[in-house]
């Protein structure tokens, strides 16, 4: 458990927000938090980057933010913003592990979309709708 100093230094980086950023993303374009960091003095709570994306691959960063809830279930609960600089006073080495998060996520999105393509393709030439 974190000490209370350190709790208070945390919560004094992230800043309030009014309004939880826009997460619309449709077939692959959109916005979407993309890579997750945890610690172990956040508790429940997580970093999460929030990307613009085209064709899943993140593109333009858009945000940290403070936030908790399930992968799956996009159900979020957004804390605030913490600005990167903040971030990696804070957490150092932390950064290149948030990055690679949205690295693997990205790949397990492009693989997960590229063998659910391929399943259709074929069940589809398999019943005669591709010639």
């Amino acid at each position: 458990m974190a000490s209370p100093e350190r709790l208070e230094e945390l919560w004094q980086a992230i800043h309030p927000i009014q309004e939880a950023p826009s997460l619309n993303r449709s077939k692959g374009l959109g916005g979407a938090i993309v890579g997750r960091f945890r610690h172990p003095d956040l508790g429940p709570v997580f970093i999460g980057a929030r990307f613009y994306t085209v064709m899943w691959i993140p593109i333009v960063p858009g945000g940290l933010y403070a936030m908790s809830g399930k992968r799956f279930g996009v159900t979020y609960q957004f804390y605030g913003e913490i600005k990167a600089t903040d971030f990696m006073r804070l957490f150092p080495g932390g950064m290149s592990k948030l990055i690679l998060s949205c690295f693997l996520e990205t790949v397990l999105s492009l693989v997960t979309v590229t063998v659910l393509a391929g399943g259709f393709y074929a069940v589809g030439r398999y019943f005669g709708l591709y010639q």
